[in-house]
């Protein structure tokens, strides 16, 4: 069988692939998925956004900017930040570092003798695995 490579013979189909072709795309805002638990957060607390499509589009700006008016600690920018995820009980993806904990020194001990206690007892068989005598099917 034999195929030829035909050109495009009428000028209205040679338009149209020449536009297609040359034509830049067109670009749809970047979807992403703290916008979308942050829009399904504000609509769980009573904010109407339709549609939740994970885009950061005027309304939902507005909602966000209201929502941190109300609460208090948070400044309402209607920007996205970690204090105003973690009052809608969202966990923000990179949370800024805080200083570590130090625990008191009885809680330290109590906790390790907890650790301790509930671990159960060896028996034959978990030494058996550990010596890697255990039963093997194939």
């Amino acid at each position: 069988m034999h195929v030829r490579n035909k050109s495009l013979g009428r000028p209205w189909a040679q338009a149209i692939v020449l536009a297609m072709l040359t034509a830049p795309a067109i670009a749809e805002p970047p979807r992403d998925h703290t916008i979308f638990a942050l829009e399904h957060a504000l609509v769980g607390v009573g904010y109407e956004l339709n549609p939740v499509d994970g885009i950061m589009d005027p309304v939902t700006e507005k909602a966000l900017r209201d929502y941190q008016s109300k609460q208090p600690g948070l400044v309402p920018t209607g920007q996205i930040d970690d204090a105003t995820l973690m009052a809608l009980g969202i966990t923000p993806v990179n949370p800024a570092p805080s200083t570590p904990r130090v625990q008191p020194e009885a809680t330290k001990v109590s906790a390790a003798t907890e650790a301790d206690s509930a671990q159960p007892e060896s028996n034959e068989a978990d030494q058996e695995k550990q010596d890697g005598r255990g039963w093997f099917f194939f």
